[in-house]
């Protein structure tokens, strides 16, 4: 079975649509991206969040990402970096995201079915993001899983993680207790 790269940007568009989610369709020569706005992000610099849907010809990449003032800060901060890594490293190896259908389990169970990547962009834009890829056919057997996935699950988590990655990045914590502070909170 191989699904069509437009069904699933029709797929995605109509999920946006129905949950009222802001989003635009953006082409470049790398391709189109959906970039959807997550409002309301309490915890998160600027208490927003992205979502960017890049299609590719066999899978989606997905990327959620913190807003423009947490590159500002991250930029500012370069001499931070070594600590922020240690912080990353630590999420990417112990932090595990569940999918979640927001029902305890009502509709689908748990389960660990993506498993994205907490990274800095190294195009010097210093975008702090979570990215993963969903191939096709996997997003065509669980369409609702996957997006729900990406625009409700890793921002909660995101929101979550604001405050141990901002307060180290802002020296109000060190990586330790950064650390400590995602250990108590038992993501």
């Amino acid at each position: 079975m191989s699904t069509n790269l437009l069904s699933v940007q029709k797929s995605v568009k109509r999920y946006l649509k129905g949950r009222q989610l802001p989003f635009e369709m953006v082409v470049s020569e790398s391709g189109a991206c959906l970039v959807v706005s997550l409002l309301d992000c309490e915890s998160c610099p600027g208490k927003l969040l992205g979502v960017d849907f890049y299609f590719h010809n066999n899978c989606m990449e997905v990327k959620v990402h913190y807003a423009a003032t947490a590159s500002k800060w991250i930029k500012e901060r370069k001499n931070h970096l070594a600590s922020l890594y240690r912080l990353l490293n630590y999420i990417n190896a112990m932090v595990w995201m569940p999918t979640n259908d927001g029902k305890q389990g009502e509709i689908y169970p748990y389960s660990y079915f993506y498993t994205p990547r907490f990274t800095i962009t190294e195009d010097g834009s210093y975008d702090l993001c979570c990215t993963s890829l969903v191939d096709y056919d996997v997003f065509n057997m669980a369409p609702l899983a996957t997006l729900a996935y990406f625009t409700a699950v890793v921002p909660a988590y995101f929101d979550e993680l604001s405050l141990p990655i901002f307060s180290l990045l802002l020296e109000k914590v060190t990586v330790e207790q950064a650390i400590q502070m995602i250990r108590d909170k038992n993501l």
